[in-house]
């Protein structure tokens, strides 16, 4: 990428915003701020720019493979489309997912989703494909293909071992124009079946994303449909899919909870016998405390195999209640009632040891993980600002341990025990 002037795009841009890379997909992640700010309004990023930037990361993922050529002649990308949906917004952590799809028949598929996340859900910010061809450099051996693809060749001259960028930078001034009309010729009509053509018609050389998040209906930027000579329309397939009347019909109440999507991240010490916790529960008398009965009564839910331990905070008699459910319907329920709060807010030392504060059901942690946690909490937010991700990778809690103006603040609300668990466990862990 870096060859491919990515810098006039990302000023900053190096390894650091490389989130994953594996065979053919790689996932970087930008700060708003970080991009070339140069949005024909004067703020933001133009969606032209965010569009060039997608396809690089397309590209990046294509020559993550063991071979980049399967086969001899030129490299000719083409087909360049990008459907914007929204604009990304200011301190906005920005995903872009680029992927390939290597074919048997000298294309590849080149395609890539933007996108961000609010309250832990992908928001949408953009999507578009590509479609890239080997063309034998012996005109006798070139396999046919479509005039669409004569203006891409063209641009293409003198490319043997990459493609060009002429292509990617004529998308990025202005829409791809419609491809001429193809009149198959008589010699053609003898020898070779025309085509069927419908709505739902892919060039060989336009093999669409696999992915369905990069899947878009409204077209923005993307290529005109490829017209063909007329022939026979196949008819459409009879739908398979039931009505979803019938389907909820058929599911009882259970199953339907079962089968809600949840976005509930689990720590990376989650007892398997204990589901949920209740955080910061002030009592004196904890075995008689009712205060968990009380809350879960009002969401209809009935604990069991109830415990609790002390939370090691300066903060006196603050306790945590461990408990589960027996079904999946009372689960539900609960991971409804924290799933879109912001952990950060709740685990904060301030707001945990503040008299004022009151319990929040969260999933089940451990309290090493707990008083983690209320140190992550001291942080800056980080890409997606997932709390299980964070718990795993100990980088993110070895900035914190490094910032001792954060450390102190933290273990001005714990208590003696706390403060020794973050000498002698939480600190060791710590990934520098």
């Amino acid at each position: 990428m870096l060859s491919r002037n990515v810098k006039a795009i990302v000023p900053d841009f190096s390894e650091v915003r490389i989130e994953k890379a594996t065979r053919l997909r790689v996932h970087l992640v930008f700060w708003t701020e970080g991009l070339v700010q140069n949005h024909p309004d004067g703020t933001g990023t133009d969606p032209q720019t965010l569009g060039k930037l997608g396809h690089l990361s397309s590209r990046c993922a294509w020559q993550l493979q063991e071979k980049h050529r399967l086969g001899e002649g030129k490299l000719v990308e083409n087909h360049f489309s990008y459907t914007h949906h929204r604009a990304p917004l200011p301190k906005e952590a920005i995903h872009i997912v680029g992927k390939a799809n290597a074919t048997s028949m000298g294309t590849h598929q080149l395609s890539f989703s933007i996108h961000t996340y609010i309250n832990r859900r992908r928001v949408p910010i953009g999507s578009g494909h590509s479609s890239l061809s080997i063309v034998p450099s012996d005109p006798q051996s070139a396999p046919p293909h479509h005039p669409a693809d004569d203006t891409s060749e063209s641009s293409s001259e003198g490319s043997d071992d990459e493609f060009s960028d002429s292509t990617l930078d004529s998308f990025e001034s202005s829409p791809p124009s419609s491809p001429p009309v193809h009149q198959p010729s008589e010699e053609q009509g003898a020898g070779v079946a025309t085509t069927p053509t419908n709505e739902d018609f892919t060039s060989p050389h336009i093999v669409p994303p696999s992915d369905p998040s990069i899947v878009s209906v409204s077209t923005s930027r993307s290529i005109a449909p490829l017209d063909s000579s007329p022939s026979v329309v196949a008819p459409p397939l009879p739908s398979i899919v039931p009505r979803r009347s019938i389907l909820c019909e058929s599911l009882s109440e259970e199953e339907r909870s079962r089968k809600r999507k949840r976005s509930v991240s689990w720590g990376r010490e989650h007892d398997a016998n204990v589901a949920f916790m209740l955080v910061n529960v002030t009592s004196t008398r904890p075995n008689k405390d009712d205060t968990l009965e009380n809350l879960l009564k009002e969401i209809g839910v009935e604990p069991k195999d109830v415990r609790f331990e002390n939370l090691p905070i300066k903060k006196a008699h603050s306790k945590v209640f461990y408990f589960t459910v027996a079904t999946d319907i009372e689960k539900s329920k609960l991971e409804n009632e924290f799933k879109k709060r912001q952990w950060r807010g709740l685990f904060a030392i301030e707001s945990i040891c503040s008299d004022s504060s009151t319990p929040f059901f969260w999933s089940s942690h451990s309290i090493q993980s707990i008083v983690e946690t209320c140190f992550l909490a001291a942080g800056k937010p980080a890409f997606a600002d997932d709390l299980a991700e964070q718990l795993n990778n100990k980088k993110f809690l070895g900035e914190i341990v490094k910032n001792e103006e954060l450390v102190k603040k933290v273990l001005s609300g714990l208590n003696v025990k706390g403060a020794r668990m973050f000498r002698q466990q939480i600190k060791p862990s710590a990934t520098f």
